[in-house]
């Protein structure tokens, strides 16, 4: 009980995906600030390498343009359609 499933895993990486300060920062402005934004790009980072390096597990491997750049040195996960 106390491992992550490869579903935990996915569950984190979607959460960091998707996480704007917007959203929380009048409740928590730390949580807006540059540091815990660069903190929350590390973490994805490492989810992401995580699930790349699975390659037995249930995750597909992702191609390199299902995660793209967005110009200011974050790089965020494409959303299928």
């Amino acid at each position: 009980m106390d491992k992550l499933t490869d579903k935990d895993i996915q569950v984190i990486f979607d959460v960091l995906n998707v996480y704007n300060p917007d959203d929380i920062s009048h409740i928590y402005p730390e949580m807006g600030e540059d540091k815990f934004m660069r903190e929350v790009q590390e973490a994805w980072l490492k989810v992401l390498n995580i699930m790349k390096s699975k390659g037995d597990s249930n995750f597909e491997r992702m191609p390199p343009d299902d995660y793209t750049s967005d110009g200011n040195g974050f790089l965020k996960r494409q959303y299928y359609k």
